[in-house]
């Protein structure tokens, strides 16, 4: 059990990595390039994952100004 959760862990976080940097470097991912319906769907699936926990993330950063301040 303990291996199916860390192997979700890191696969969520690979996901969101490649969200951050997604977003970060103005980048999107081509889906229609992808044959395979259900692989797209899949695919596609994967990185909401990630944009979810991005979005998250930041919605709750934004609730503590004074411990994580705006740049810039």
């Amino acid at each position: 059990m303990s291996r199916i959760l860390t192997t979700l862990f890191e696969l969520t976080l690979v996901s969101t990595a490649f969200s951050g940097a997604r977003r970060a470097g103005q980048l999107d991912f081509n889906y229609q390039q992808i044959d395979n319906e259900t692989v797209r769907t899949v695919v596609e699936s994967y990185f909401k994952v990630g944009d979810y926990v991005v979005d998250f993330s930041v919605n709750q950063m934004r609730k503590y100004p004074t411990w994580f301040p705006r740049s810039g």
